[in-house]
Parts: structure tokens; C-alpha cells; sequence
């Protein structure tokens, strides 16, 4: 018995999946995820450095590095959800079941 899981991907996740060989999924997610936490821990060096100097805090870099460690975190994901040959549509959707307590759907999933 195998489990076949249909992959049902969101237009705008086609279009990243389309535009990169499936061969440079996981290296591209590495990437991606590597340049995230970079960014996530200069982030957090700059907050906890600025206790000392709130004067001179910077709202601006403060944004765009977050928006960007954010951007480059969650596409790493999804290459390497793809990659690993997960849907992260689907996964977000059981994430919400288990959340609200209606547990584990398998509607994706076909036995044969």
C-alpha cells in the first residue's frame, strides 16, 4: 500500500516552482533559510546592542530587515517544502485543523 499525495500549488507558488530547475530546490532553500537567519540574528544583535543607545534606533532598518529575513525565511521554506515533495498549502491547512481542534484531514492523500 503507497500513499500518493496531490500536489495542489497556489498560482503564485507555480510561478517560483516554474522558474527554478527542480534539481535547485534544496540548494536554493538552504540558500534562502541561510540568508533569513543572517539576517533574523543581525536583527536581534541590533536590538539588543540599541539597549544601550535607544536614541539612536533606526525605524526604517529596523523594517526592512525584518521584512526582508521574513521574505527570504519563508520562500527557503517553501523550496525546501517543495523539494522535500510537500505541498505548504496543505501543510498551512492542517496547521489550521490541528489549531482549532478538528485534528488531521487526509483528503489530499489517495491509497492504492
Amino acid at each position: 500500500m503507497t500513499c500518493v499525495l496531490q500536489h495542489q500549488h497556489s498560482c503564485a507558488g507555480r510561478v517560483f516552482l516554474e522558474s527554478v530547475h527542480a534539481e535547485l530546490y534544496s540548494d536554493l532553500g538552504l540558500l534562502l533559510v541561510f540568508l533569513g537567519a543572517v539576517l533574523a540574528f543581525q536583527f536581534l544583535y541590533y536590538e539588543v546592542a540599541m539597549l544601550k543607545n535607544p536614541s539612536g534606533r533606526s525605524l526604517g532598518l529596523q523594517v526592512f530587515v525584518a521584512l526582508a529575513s521574513s521574505s527570504f525565511l519563508g520562500l527557503g521554506l517553501f523550496f525546501l517544502y517543495a523539494w522535500a515533495g510537500l505541498c505548504p498549502q496543505s501543510l498551512l491547512q492542517q496547521a489550521w485543523n490541528l489549531s482549532h481542534g478538528s485534528g488531521w484531514d487526509f483528503r489530499d492523500q489517495r491509497y492504492s
